[in-house]
This record gives C-alpha cells, structure tokens and sequence, in this order.
C-alpha cells in the first residue's frame, strides 16, 4: 500500500512539474571530456550544474542546487584536463523537501573520476561517504561497477558507480549516483565524469593566457633586437 502511494505521489508529482517546466525535456550529453555536479533528465530538465569542459568554465563550482521533491545537493565542483574528469558533491539531502519521493537522503563527498590512457584504457572511479536513502545506508568500502544500491517497487532504482559507454566513439562515462525514476522517463544523475578518446595534443593557450605569451615573447624579440642593432653599430677597434 505504501509503495502505491508513493508511486502516485511520484507520477502526479511529475505531470504537475512537467506542466511548469520550461527547460528541454532532455540534454543529450554530447561532449567529452565533461564533468558536472547533477543533472536531471526528463519532466525536471536540470541541466548538467556545474558543467565543465574544455570550452566551459573549468573547474566549475556552485554553492547548492536543489531538484524539487528529490534532493539537495551542496558543495558541487567540476573538472576536466585534455584526458580526464573529476566531478564532486559535497553533500546531499532532503532538508525543507515537504515529501521527499525517495525517503529521507543524507550523503557527503560524493566523487567520480575518469581517466583515459594512451592505449585506449579507462581509470573509472566512484567514492561515496555517508549516503543513506530512505533508510538504506551504503556499507564503507570499494564500489563495484555498477553496483544496485537500492530498488523501491514501481518507484525508482538506484546504482552506484555506473560505468557505460560515453556520447563519443572513444569514450566513457561514470556516475557516481544513478537514479531512475520508474514509470517517469527520468533520470538523475550525481557526480558524472567522462573522458576519451585519448589525446596527445597539447590545448593551444587562449584568451587572457595567449595574450601574456605572446607579450613575453615580443619582450624577448624586442630586447634580441636591440642586442643585435647595438652590436652592429659598435665602431671596430
């Protein structure tokens, strides 16, 4: 009974919100490498927050985002180098949430990584601390790819380092908190990294970074002239 309840909590809840919401339905993540904090897909059309690439502003931080009757999430920090990802929240939670679909949440330094080396390997990586959904708390101890943490009947699941395929030949992507919501075409995920496929370039400076180059270069021009013209013109003894 309880369980029906809530799966009708759930869906009315969702109509309602796809009734107001005025973000796409979906983000079709199409970039790697990226990392970002949260994002939902579906009726709450969360964009990735903060979503750092090598074009974005990276690293990214934001001090807290919340998605309505789910969760809270603070602390949320993203990063990406030519061949990796690291994404990270700091805590989760369900503080002033009226009717938190999942069950009470509590979670800290929630953390993923992602590696891409030269001959094509990943290093995929999920930390976790302290999460407890709904009463189910996460024993310590190394994540297994993949790994079920928690299934409410006609409600939603939960995994735990999901390791799939990224949005480009070449890459990878690791989750560290999945979440469907059954029933609702959407999907919540936490902590996301992905990389690949391997790069040996170097990302040429820009902006700000390319100016002071070419500054410190035109320096040391400038005064290699003036070495130069001064030595032609000194008188021969």
């Amino acid at each position: 009974m309880r369980h029906s309840m809530r799966r009708g909590l759930v869906l009315a809840a969702l109509a309602g919100t796809t009734l107001v919401a005025t973000a796409p339905a979906a983000f079709a993540q199409t970039t790697s490498p990226e990392a970002f904090g949260i994002e939902g897909t579906g009726a709450l059309g969360l964009a990735p927050t903060p979503d750092a690439t090598l074009s974005n502003p990276n690293p990214a931080t934001v001090p807290s985002v919340g998605i309505p009757l789910i969760l809270n999430a603070t602390a949320l920090t993203a990063s990406v180098t030519t061949n990796s990802a690291t994404a990270t929240v700091g805590g989760l939670d369900t503080t002033g949430i009226a009717i938190p679909l999942l069950g009470a949440i509590t979670g800290s330094t929630i953390t993923s990584s992602c590696l891409v080396n030269a001959d094509g390997s990943f290093v995929e990586t999920t930390s976790i601390t302290g999460l407890n959904v709904g009463g189910t708390a996460l024993a310590p101890g190394t994540i297994a790819p993949n790994t079920p943490f928690l299934s409410i009947p006609a409600v939603a699941t939960i995994t735990l380092n999901q390791q799939v395929a990224g949005p480009v030949t070449g890459s990878q992507t690791v989750n560290a908190i999945h979440i469907d919501l059954i029933g609702a075409a959407e999907t919540i995920n936490i902590a996301s990294s992905t990389c690949g496929p391997f790069s040996a370039d170097t990302p040429v400076a820009s902006g700000k970074g390319l100016a002071l180059g070419l500054g410190l270069l035109g320096s040391v021009g400038v005064g290699y002239g003036a070495v130069y013209t001064r030595r032609r013109r000194a008188p021969v003894l």
